[in-house]
């Protein structure tokens, strides 16, 4: 068995607990092999690294942590040199040096796997002398590897102060041991830095969010719970997004020493020789480029890869490279090939707008939104919209509906392929539904007025609250209608829900002969409700209690307004039921069931109105196209009203259809047409009575704003009975305008 690392007793005193960066240039002389390919370059650079030793920069000494001398030192580095053999773990060497002591330490250290390309190597914290440790790192040239004689020179160039130092940052390893990883370029720490910030931050919020709830009794708790829960996924998901930027920035690292190493060897070809390669790489280049457009982005990659590894010159080709290895998956190698592609400007937005989209298929959803607003921003015809299509997507999946809305409308002003248009659509009628959730699960209590005038020509009498079942008065009338409706939600989740409703419709004639005929409801109701998935489709159950009074005045010359006399009073039980068939199919049944107590004078003997009534109802609704604004609804349904009295026992049998669209051209308007019928059948009465009512309707609504709707209608309506008193013709016009009192009063607010 190998022995893991090297270690080496050195004199050292450190401590990693918070990150702290130290920022050099590249040396020239300790890298020739790796950063340059002329000796002229390598003097430039040199002349450079010496300057910056002069200007030492130590981000370390900003933030000191307190020392701990007890533990061991990891010392990483990424060298694709390194790695010369894939089959093998290889070994190299750094050197330490203690800035405030002299000390310098040569740390032997090796390939953490076959082929890797990084280097590792421990060694342990043995000196207490009360000496800060300043650690600064030295990587030997390539080609002075195992040579002491050189080794010793270069030890001593170090000690000059002629040798510029790598760029480190200190970290805290996966298994808690203090670590330094070095970098070639100041960039490559700063961002290695960053992500670790990154990582440590999120970790700690996961840890904190995710602590139990030991206790979840009250509903504000509960919402609480499930926000820490969403929060510490969130906090998961960005850490786990750091931890992949700090591999990246290591990749990077790996390739940008690889395409060097490349160039550099192939500088020391034969002219004729580097001629030869060239021509093939641009062969091999050409074939991958037509298997990119071709969509073989498996064979793309692989011939892109050999054509590079024959020309390194040549970058025009890194970007399809980069693309090539998205379309196949590999997103971190994607990511670190499309960074350091050249491109021009018109490539440019195309590179942004793959970056991002690597960076949503790793969830790395803030990268990806400043990815995709910097193409957005371009204008481009075609990448615009479709880069605020994903912007609104990430916003919206982070629940920021607000600022997801105007990446959508973007995409609607912007776009010209009609299927994005439509899910721009669908989406910000999801935002719509998503902000109204939010605000009813902010406000508890819901106020709405509805007032409004009809005209009917045949005005109905209706003592058992069935108002197309009444007697006819064959009198016409204008009448006013006024709607009053408040809601408490006690509890409302995406969920569960729990509400009090409580409602008042009243009809006012202007014809004083007719206000006998005024009803007056009161409701109070108190729905349940579930929603989830059954079958995988989603569903919607709810059970709703409730109490209802009519008030209705049968004596003309006692009548008042509103009515004062209670005729009826009803227990209400309904059971309604909804369920998702497909995306443009919803299935809807009703079990409706009444207890009603006729309080009226009438109600006696045969007469007596006191009844169990029995409904059951259903209603199809197709949603008839892919913007699913054209709605189509069939429905029908039984009832059995089993009174007391047998002239107040009746079946009925209905259908009813209605069909609903946008108006094109007027803005949140719509129209709608209805068509119902039914079968009425008093078998058990004196006087046998059976009715066929049948009744057309068209109508238009208009949202003015948020808080402000109205609506007309006009219907007609003929009833053919057995019963002369119930034969009857009609029609009525009807104009509505609804206030939202709670959108009115808090809406401008928010």
């Amino acid at each position: 068995m190998r022995s893991y690392k090297s270690f080496i007793s050195i004199i050292l005193i450190l401590l990693f607990t918070q990150i702290n960066f130290a920022q050099e240039n590249e040396s020239t002389e300790t890298t020739e092999s790796n950063t340059s390919i002329d000796t002229q370059s390598l003097k430039n650079e040199e002349a450079k690294d010496n300057q910056s030793n002069e200007k030492k920069v130590n981000f370390a000494k900003k933030e000191k942590p307190p020392i701990d001398t007890n533990k061991g030192l990891e010392v990483v580095y990424g060298s694709s040199p390194w790695n010369t053999d894939s089959t093998k773990i290889d070994n190299a060497e750094l050197f330490v040096k203690d800035a405030n002591s002299g000390r310098i330490m040569k740390i032997l250290l090796e390939e953490t796997e076959p082929d890797s390309s990084t280097f590792s190597g421990n060694f342990s914290v043995g000196y207490t002398g009360g000496q800060e440790l300043n650690p600064e790192v030295y990587i030997p040239p390539e080609k002075i590897r195992g040579k002491n004689a050189q080794l010793n020179s270069f030890v001593t160039k170090i000690r000059d102060g002629k040798v510029a130092r790598k760029p480190i940052v200190f970290k805290k390893g996966k298994d808690g041991q203090q670590l330094l990883d070095v970098f070639d370029t100041r960039e490559q720490a700063q961002q290695s830095m960053e992500a670790y910030k990154e990582k440590i931050k999120q970790e700690e919020a996961q840890k904190s969010l995710a602590k139990p709830v030991e206790k979840v009794v009250k509903k504000a708790d509960q919402e609480a719970a499930a926000l820490a829960a969403r929060q510490a996924k969130l906090a998961e998901l960005a850490a786990q997004a750091a931890s992949r930027e700090e591999e990246r920035v290591r990749l990077e690292q790996l390739e940008r020493q690889k395409a060097l190493e490349r160039i550099k060897k192939q500088q020391e070809l034969a002219e004729r020789e580097k001629i030869k390669r060239k021509e093939q790489a641009k062969k091999l280049a050409e074939e991958a480029m037509q298997a990119y457009q071709q969509g073989d982005f498996l064979k793309a990659e692989e011939l892109f890869k050999k054509s590079i590894e024959l020309d390194p010159s040549d970058t025009s080709y890194y970007f399809s490279y980069g693309v090539s290895l998205y379309r196949n998956e590999k997103y971190n190698e994607a990511l670190v090939t499309l960074k350091i592609a050249e491109v021009d400007e018109t490539t440019e937005i195309e590179k942004y707008y793959y970056m991002g989209l690597i960076h949503f298929r790793l969830a790395e959803l803030d990268q990806a939104v400043n990815y995709f607003r910097k193409v957005k921003n371009s204008n481009h015809e075609i990448m615009s919209p479709s880069a605020a299509f994903y912007e609104g997507v990430i916003l919206y999946t982070s629940e920021k509906y607000k600022d997801a809305q105007p990446a959508f409308e973007f995409v609607l002003d912007n776009s010209k392929d009609p299927r994005l248009d439509e899910k721009a659509e669908e989406y910000i009628e999801k935002i719509a539904r998503a902000l109204v959730f939010k605000k009813k699960q902010d406000r508890r209590h819901d106020f709405a007025v509805s007032v409004g005038t009809t005209y009917d020509s045949n005005v109905l009498y209706s003592p058992d609250n069935q108002a197309d079942q009444g007697s006819a008065t064959d009198s016409a009338g204008l009448r006013l209608s006024e709607t009053l409706s408040y809601q408490y939600r006690a509890i409302y989740q995406r969920e569960f829900e729990w509400s009090f409703d409580l409602s008042q419709l009243y009809l006012y004639s202007l014809d004083s002969d007719l206000q006998i005929a005024d009803p007056m409801i009161v409701s109070l109701k108190s729905p349940v409700i579930w929603k989830g998935v059954w079958g995988k489709k989603g569903f919607k159950l709810a059970f709703q209690p409730g109490y209802e009074l009519l008030y209705l005045d049968t004596d003309p010359d006692d009548a008042t307004n509103p009515p004062s006399s209670n005729i009826l009073k009803s227990i209400l039980f309904d059971i309604d039921f909804t369920l998702v068939m497909r995306d443009n199919w919803f299935s809807n049944y009703v079990i409706e069931s009444r207890q009603d107590d006729s309080l009226d004078d009438t109600s006696t003997g045969d007469d007596d109105a006191d009844a169990t009534l029995l409904s059951l109802k259903t209603t199809q609704t197709f949603l008839m196209d892919k913007s699913k604004k054209k709605v189509l609804q069939a429905g029908g349904g039984y009832t059995l009203n089993a009174a007391k009295g047998k002239n107040k026992k009746y079946n009925k049998i209905l259908l009813n259809f209605r069909y609903l669209q946008p108006f094109k051209k007027w803005k949140d308007a719509s129209w709608y047409g209805t068509i119902s019928l039914y079968h009425l059948d008093y078998n058990k009465a004196s006087t046998d009575r059976t009715d066929r009512n049948y009744a057309l309707g068209y109508g238009i609504s208009k949202a003015q704003n948020k808080w402000f709707n109205w609506g007309a209608n006009l219907t007609y309506t003929t009833n053919n009975s057995t019963n002369s008193t119930n034969q009857y013709t009609k029609y009525t016009a009807l104009l509505t305008a609804s206030f939202d009192i709670d959108e009115w009063v808090y809406g401008e607010k928010e």
